[in-house]
């Protein structure tokens, strides 16, 4: 495991309302124990294949062939929501910020804005482009709006449908796979017994993952090395309960690297859909340093004390370009005088930590030693098992969603269904 975790500020005794008891984490510890073995009993039983997925090998040679065809376009996009979308862009995004271009174009269109959608086929030029549309069900209306949309855009210009699109949706007589046959769009199958949220190991998290250039082998590996190791995920979930019986219900995640803002959009979700139920869980919020410190920070070091902080660090001394010397000397920062940008995070990074410590506030930091395809694999696996761990200490079903199936219906209700 290529990171360490430092649970000691949760036992600060001057934390408010109160710090953690040791001996209540060790009691929820065990609990957590037992639960986590059962589940990871149940993985090597066949059960839960999206945790499974760590250790399958089979289907490389399928993402692969995918993924091969869609580099052959210099666009992608990837029709999809929810997990859909955030899975794959987690790990695209982790290899390519939003601040560079890869090779191929690889565009995430989640939402149904019309403005957004009309400004998008403007600039977008279709011959170059390829469409992956992802949809368990095959019925998300999101999804499904967005591919008509789109196959309506292509046919205006003579564009061979079936060229243009590839589907990943359930095995069933659903309306993706229905317009899928309709244009003979080749169609790969999404696993029925992985749900949304939790598909990043599988192909719709790989497939793009591997146009980008991530190492999908390596970060499979890595979540593979927590089921094996899942003591950090374990002491996780009871971290987060014990806090949770204390009132303190808001979970922020801020790692202090931009190739994990999108994982911790994925995370959101992750946690969010899967804990909140019969008035439990707590408020994931996503936050990155250095960025968030101008706009959250204020409110989280003297707003109220609510919340438990996860910081993920890495020490990056030493690395990046050259701040110029000769354009900060005579001024009141001529102390960054021939320091490197790495410099500046990882002392502002620091610097966060402690002050969250002074303030007494509930704090995990997890440290690592680097930040690697396999190590992305190794924080894919610790959420997931600490999502579901925390679940089984809450006594709720963190694989269903019952509340989003309400909106759902009312939707169609309002569109005359």
């Amino acid at each position: 495991m290529n990171y360490k975790i430092d649970y000691k500020p949760c036992f600060n005794s001057k934390i408010y309302p109160s710090s953690l008891q040791q001996g209540e984490f060790a009691d929820l510890t065990n609990e957590a124990t037992k639960i986590c073995h059962s589940f990871i009993g149940q993985i090597e039983q066949g059960h839960w294949p999206a945790f499974g997925a760590a250790e399958q090998y089979d289907d490389i040679a399928q993402i692969t062939e995918v993924a091969d065809y869609l580099k052959d376009f210099e666009n992608i996009v990837i029709f999809g929501t929810g997990g859909s979308s955030l899975c794959a862009e987690a790990l695209v995004k982790f290899k390519h910020s939003k601040l560079f271009r890869h090779q191929t174009n690889i565009i995430f269109v989640s939402n149904v804005d019309p403005q957004t959608i009309l400004e998008f086929y403007r600039i977008l030029e279709l011959p170059k482009t390829v469409c992956l549309v992802v949809s368990k069900s095959g019925g998300t209306i999101e999804t499904i709006s967005q591919m008509g949309v789109a196959i309506e855009q292509f046919s205006k210009q003579g564009l061979d449908i079936s060229k243009h699109f590839v589907a990943i949706s359930e095995d069933t007589d659903n309306p993706l796979r229905q317009i899928a046959a309709k244009y003979n769009i080749k169609t790969y199958e999404h696993n029925p017994n992985i749900g949304g949220r939790f598909s990043i190991l599988s192909n719709v998290g790989l497939v793009p993952a591997l146009v980008a250039g991530v190492d999908i082998s390596a970060v499979r590996r890595g979540a593979a090395s927590i089921l094996q190791n899942p003591n950090e995920a374990i002491k996780g979930a009871a971290m987060h309960v014990g806090f949770m019986r204390r009132g303190i219900k808001i979970n922020v995640l801020m790692p202090y690297m931009d190739s994990l803002e999108y994982f911790t959009s994925w995370h959101k979700q992750v946690w969010a859909e899967s804990l909140g139920k019969n008035g439990t869980g707590s408020i994931p919020i996503r936050s990155i340093g250095t960025t968030d410190q101008h706009s959250q920070l204020q409110l989280y070091l003297d707003g109220p004390k609510d919340k438990l902080f996860t910081i993920i660090a890495l020490d990056r001394a030493g690395q990046g370009n050259d701040i110029s010397t000769e354009a900060v000397a005579d001024t009141k920062l001529d102390y960054l005088a021939g320091r490197k940008i790495g410099d500046i995070i990882t002392a502002e990074q620091d610097a966060i930590i402690e002050a969250i410590k002074q303030r007494n506030l509930p704090l995990r930091e997890i440290r690592l030693d680097k930040l690697d395809d396999t190590v992305l694999g190794q924080l894919v696996m610790h959420f997931m098992l600490e999502t579901v761990i925390t679940a089984g200490l809450l006594g709720i079903d963190p694989f269903d969603q019952p509340a989003v199936e309400l909106g759902k219906d009312l939707t169609r209700q309002i569109l005359g269904v």
